[in-house]
């Protein structure tokens, strides 16, 4: 087993965009994710920028109205609902509505009517209803040899337009949170990483989707985002709301956990996206103490494609743990890393333990 080796620089930002995770103790969270950070920008891969949230686009869906009906086109036939039924037409029929077999699925564990309902997958259908939900497999058989589901209870929604097809994957909102379902009838807790503090991901609001960037968003004063390719959650407030907190940095190598050290020193690793000074505010905090006073940090602009920029700290304390937070930072400085001076005493555990 490899000894612990001391360092006297750690990285206690790194890997952004951060996702949120409110459920682990900051000192175990992993450089790409944060304890509490607002007004990120999820595309900067690779950096820490000021965002808004993704605006959700209008989802591309064909309708046949036929009589005084309105049915979805997916995997060539018809489809709508009734009440808690999932009625069906004849294939490559839509002109004219043409019941195959009965023409309609029932749904009957309760007497709860579906309320939405849409495509899951390569050929399946998800039906919600405010007590669970239904899995369709086989959709696109010709010849109707549907495969109904029992009633999957974890997966409701409370009202229309709290589920999305986003990546052939639905995704779906209530009081609880924000999931995913899948084929199987699967169903995954998207928000359970801020699970203890769940807003604003349970607000009541229509579910959209930025489907170029296969991002889950929903707007109103307290917008939020779910980046589905790399599994990544962010919050926003009001228009220029930036806050980004890094995980708590603690001694970790065995043998030496929890020991006091000291921060002296930042540094940030930041590119600058404009030929100008840049600035931002932090503040830091040594175990459960407050958060120090705001320090303005002036960027001076180097055109090199990374640099280094040290910000030593007034008042150094000595601590068990140590977190920093970002409260503003300049649009065209793009950080993207960020580490403390912790001295020669520091331990940092091997890769081998």
């Amino acid at each position: 087993m490899a000894a612990p080796a001391r360092v006297p620089w750690m990285q206690i930002g790194g890997a952004f965009p951060p996702s949120l995770n409110k459920v682990a103790d900051p000192a175990y969270l992993s450089l790409g994710e944060s304890p509490n950070a607002t007004g990120i920008d999820p595309d900067k891969a690779g950096y820490l920028v000021p965002g808004a949230c993704p605006t959700a686009q209008t989802e591309i869906a064909k309708t046949y109205a036929v009589g005084v009906n309105t049915y979805n086109w997916w995997f060539h036939r018809l489809w709508r609902i009734s009440g808690t039924r999932i009625i069906f037409g004849a294939p490559n029929y839509h002109e004219t509505y043409f019941a195959q077999d009965l023409g309609f699925v029932e749904c009957l564990e309760d007497s709860n009517s579906i309320i939405d309902l849409l495509p899951l997958g390569r050929d399946s259908l998800v039906a919600f209803k405010t007590t669970g939900a239904y899995i369709l497999n086989n959709a696109a058989d010709p010849g109707a040899g549907f495969q109904r589901s029992d009633l999957i209870q974890e997966a409701y929604v409370p009202d229309l337009g709290r589920a999305i097809r986003v990546g052939g994957m639905v995704y779906f909102s209530n009081a609880k949170g924000l999931f995913s379902i899948q084929e199987t009838g699967e169903v995954s807790e998207i928000t359970l990483p801020v699970r203890t503090s769940i807003a604003p991901f349970n607000v009541t609001g229509t579910v959209g989707a930025d489907y170029d960037r296969k991002y889950v968003v929903i707007g109103g004063t307290t917008p939020w985002c779910y980046d589905t390719v790399n599994k990544k959650l962010f919050a926003y407030g009001t228009p220029n709301d930036f806050l980004y907190t890094t995980p708590s940095l603690m001694m970790k190598a065995r043998g030496y956990i929890g020991n006091p050290f000291v921060v002296d020193a930042l540094a940030f690793e930041v590119l600058f996206t404009a030929a100008q000074d840049g600035s931002c505010n932090i503040e830091t905090k040594t175990e459960d103490r407050d958060w120090s006073n705001v320090t303005n940090v002036t960027m001076s602009y180097d055109p090199a494609s990374t640099v280094r920029i040290h910000v030593p700290l007034e008042r150094p304390q000595n601590g068990r743990t140590f977190a920093l937070r970002v409260t503003s930072l300049s649009a065209h400085v793009y950080v993207k890393a960020i580490y403390a001076s912790v001295g020669e005493n520091f331990m940092m555990g091997s890769y081998t333990e």
